[in-house]
């Protein structure tokens, strides 16, 4: 996970904080597609070295929704009150 990437490697909080950017550019592209990952947490970031270069991957797309689909008959639709995502890393 992206935070023992981190440790391991001793980051300074500047390397930290462009891993983090690339996250959260790959949220946005995935909210430009209309999927919602909704478990954003650090054990769901990989970091993968492409020519010695950290990339972070964002993984465990298991409860993500997507936007723009239209319902089926086939549609899981989630209860009022029902909590998807780990709650140690939800929006109050």
């Amino acid at each position: 996970k992206i935070t023992d990437y981190c440790d391991q490697n001793n980051l300074p909080t500047s390397e930290r904080l462009k891993l983090f950017t690339q996250v959260c550019h790959a949220i946005q592209h995935a909210h430009q597609k209309g999927i919602i990952h909704r478990d954003i947490k650090p054990s769901n970031v990989l970091v993968m070295l492409h020519d010695g270069v950290p990339v972070p991957k964002v993984i465990d797309f298991g409860v993500a929704k997507a936007m723009h689909t239209r319902l089926t008959e086939k549609t899981l639709f989630t209860e009022f009150r029902q909590f998807i995502g780990t709650p140690e890393y939800m929006s109050p």
